[in-house]
């Protein structure tokens, strides 16, 4: 009994694959063990079955070292993270730095050897030709200027900031994947986050004996709402890009441009919200989801949820940072992360 007992703990304590090495093991020991009972003490074969018993529990060890040294060895070389319901890995530590390929390049290979680096672009049709722009043209493209008159004035307000003429002359190389929706921002616009500090507005203001009127709720929900978006109307579409900052140009810069201050920056720029974060000595990886209610899309009323997942990385010249944006709303989504995923996994810096 006491055996039965201890059988099913053993077995969930390990992983998949010794679950069947240890119930074969437990197995023979059993049948080792009948077998022990049935046979006389005098028979020459007896004092050998504690032996096989032995052997077969030294087996089960040598199998969980092994087991625990490749889980050492796979946290060593990916850094794994969850975002909502997706879960993402990337190299780590291990980030390879490859030699630039020489000779006819497969047609799915995408190299730039000016900033150092390649990535495997995607199969499957649906995905846009891979285009270069410099920061302002990519943020005009995302929606988040105006228009191509706003770009200087946006760079030389970024170039005032520590690391900032970095990142005002940074290079952007993106793909993206299907026809972009319009968003449009309405006055009932709202995420669960600002709903959760609204309602926490309200009981702050319910302890001192004041009360919140719905009037008050909606003006605030819209003001904060336009800060966050200053823009009313904007394309989402599921896109990648890799964008290349060059260090020379933030030689000058009273903070180094380290991944960490990178970091920091870009967080205190964007206002965004970090929901996880994974890193070590050569390698950022963070992100987010979000779910905004009530919003138009292509004219017509919904929600829609977004990923964005950023990985920061360095060579000695320049600093990456690879980007996926993701909304599961599109048309074969799981099909589009998974694409999304093996850019980001499948991008090397190259050897110089």
């Amino acid at each position: 009994m006491a055996d039965k007992d201890l059988r099913p703990g053993i077995l969930s304590a390990i992983s998949d694959w010794l679950k069947l090495l240890a119930l074969i093991v437990l197995v023979a020991e059993g049948v080792i063990l009948a077998a022990m009972r049935m046979t006389p003490a005098e028979n020459a074969v007896a004092p050998l079955y504690p032996v096989f018993m032995l052997l077969f529990l030294l087996l089960i060890v040598a199998g969980v070292i092994f087991d625990r040294y490749l889980a050492f060895r796979k946290s060593e070389d990916e850094l794994s993270m969850q975002i909502g319901d997706k879960k993402l890995s990337v190299p780590g530590k291990q980030l390879n730095v490859v030699s630039p390929p020489t000779g006819a390049l497969p047609e799915t290979l995408y190299v730039d050897s000016q900033r150092g680096f390649q990535l495997d672009l995607p199969k499957s049709a649906g995905w846009s030709r891979a285009e270069q722009l410099d920061f302002g043209g990519y943020l005009l493209r995302q929606g988040l200027l105006p228009s191509h008159e706003a770009i200087p004035k946006f760079k030389d307000a970024l170039s005032i900031h520590p690391m900032g003429k970095m990142l005002a002359e940074a290079s952007v190389m993106c793909v993206y994947e299907g026809d972009p929706v319009e968003v449009e921002i309405t006055d009932s616009t709202t995420t669960d986050a600002l709903e959760a500090m609204l309602a926490r507005a309200v009981q702050v203001a319910a302890r001192r004996g004041e009360k919140i009127t719905d009037e008050q709720l909606s003006e605030q929900r819209k003001e904060i709402v336009a800060k966050k978006t200053p823009v009313r109307k904007l394309p989402v579409q599921n896109s990648f890009a890799v964008m290349t900052m060059g260090k020379a140009l933030a030689a000058d810069s009273d903070i180094p441009p380290t991944l960490a201050n990178v970091f920091v920056q870009n967080i205190s720029q964007s206002g965004g919200a970090v929901e996880n974060l994974v890193a070590d000595d050569r390698t950022i990886l963070y992100g987010s989801t979000q779910t905004w209610h009530n919003v138009l899309i292509n004219g017509k009323q919904g929600e829609l949820t977004t990923y964005a997942i950023n990985q920061l990385t360095q060579s000695d010249r320049f600093i990456y940072m690879i980007s996926i944006a993701f909304s599961p709303q599109t048309r074969q989504s799981l099909e589009v992360w998974n694409e999304l995923q093996k850019m980001m996994q499948s991008f090397r810096m190259l050897a110089t």
